[in-house]
């Protein structure tokens, strides 16, 4: 019983992605230059995730300065991510 109700929320988690990835795609093209701000935020919070889940120790922590430590870790990520945007950007013009 547990197994098919694991295997029907990890098929619903996968259509949720292809629904947001849809839905993500047509609605950048009319966020136009904010996707450079929206997008490294939305990474930074996956890589966040992704390494909170790596280390549980953050999702038990109850001193805020600690946790504002990790925060202050990731920071890092968004920053290369908008750099990375930036820097690999394309000028626009015609090829």
């Amino acid at each position: 019983m547990y197994a098919s109700n694991a295997l029907a929320l990890n098929f619903t988690t996968a259509l949720t992605a292809i629904v947001g990835g849809i839905a993500g795609y047509y609605l950048s093209l009319y966020l136009g230059e904010s996707m450079i701000y929206i997008l490294p935020f939305a990474a930074g919070g996956f890589i966040y995730i992704a390494a909170s889940n790596v280390v549980p120790q953050l999702h038990e922590e109850v001193n805020p300065e600690k946790s504002l430590a990790s925060i202050v870790f990731f920071l890092p990520s968004f920053v290369f991510v908008l750099f990375a945007k930036h820097y690999f950007s394309h000028s626009g013009g015609s090829s």
